[in-house]
């Protein structure tokens, strides 16, 4: 039983008001080690930076079998195709749908979470605190809090609108959200901080397919440099032989395509290994594995792992920047392409 901090009376359970001084129930708080808001003592989770308050042994547990879970995907051959009825997928956000008051505690928690690791990339993650009191600071925690509410609104509907569908349905809708709140907030609030300056895309937040310039939007998104020796976006200039043996190799195009970047990401200059991307879809080879292709239509499943991108459970990656921005470029054309269920 706990006692009136103002009186010292001893509290009927989940008393709200002292029941000797009237006085409302404070309760016990702590300090968050990483930023030193002041939050619940029940609490999971920093409600100022979305850091981690405790790891209890059902934590501990929860997160050693998720990352046994992505160490055995991890460990899949990468040369295996996998399409949705063999691959299975791994919900990304746990979104406790019946409680609004929990729900804003979450989405804030994960939204924190993702503005950590695009710190990780675009800057230097000591720098990640100047990033939250920015976030503060700029008012940006305002726009913040009217996005949420829309997204809660919109969350409480999925069970209605996808009931077989809910995990998956729930990670794009939050997926997009925070990739849209990162894009406004990283471009107009934290130049200053940034290392280096991701794309400016904020302009196709809102474009629908109808209205889409596809290859005005991956120029954007990728915003490849002139010096950039590994990427073509003039094909006239690229030697016929690294041509033929994309070919030959990956770039298995239909006719109708056509191609918009070429990326040579072989030692030696050969072009066996890379990327390509068409008006329609990505193909690519990795080293040692399998090419692969997906139009836009059939991207469903686009998260960063370690240190590569996943792609429908497939193996992408070309260094950490260009993953940066395919990353985000790939969520995109998924959402404005129109997310397949899985179901």
């Amino acid at each position: 039983m706990t006692h009136c901090q103002h009186c010292g009376s001893k509290l009927l359970k989940n008393a709200k008001f002292c029941h000797n001084c009237g006085e409302a129930v404070v309760l016990k708080m702590e300090a968050c080690n990483a930023c030193n808001t002041l939050n619940p003592i029940n609490a999971i989770y920093c409600i100022g930076c979305g850091e981690s308050l405790r790891t209890d042994s059902k934590q501990e547990s929860q997160e050693q079998n998720r990352d046994n879970s992505q160490k055995k995907q991890s460990q899949q051959p990468k040369d295996e195709e996998l399409d949705k009825d063999t691959y299975v997928y791994k919900p990304i956000f746990s979104i406790t749908l019946t409680e609004p008051l929990l729900m804003q505690e979450e989405i804030k928690s994960y939204f924190f979470q993702a503005l950590r690791t695009t710190v990780q990339v675009i800057s230097d993650e000591k720098k990640y605190s100047e990033y939250v009191q920015t976030f503060y600071d700029s008012g940006f925690n305002f726009y913040f809090g009217q996005r949420r509410r829309q997204l809660i609104h919109d969350l409480q509907l999925i069970p209605k609108l996808y009931p077989n569908d809910i995990d998956y349905q729930i990670d794009l809708l939050v997926d997009n959200t925070f990739e849209n709140l990162l894009d406004r907030f990283i471009t107009t609030h934290t130049r200053e901080l940034n290392d280096w300056q991701p794309p400016d895309v904020t302009r196709w937040e809102l474009v629908k397919r109808e209205d889409l310039d596809v290859e005005k939007m991956i120029f954007d998104y990728l915003d490849i440099a002139d010096d950039d020796d590994k990427h073509y976006l003039n094909f006239i200039s690229v030697p016929l032989p690294k041509l033929k043996n994309a070919h030959k190799s990956f770039l298995f195009a239909e006719k109708t395509e056509r191609l918009l970047v070429l990326s040579d990401q072989t030692i030696f200059g050969s072009c066996k290994e890379g990327y390509a991307i068409t008006n329609k879809g990505l193909y690519w080879k990795a080293f040692f594995n399998n090419p692969n292709r997906y139009f836009f239509e059939e991207l469903y499943d686009i998260r960063k792992e370690q240190d590569w991108v996943s792609v429908n459970g497939q193996y992408f990656h070309v260094n950490e920047k260009m993953n940066f921005k395919l990353l985000k470029l790939l969520k995109k054309l998924r959402a404005v392409y129109g997310s397949p269920s899985m179901n």
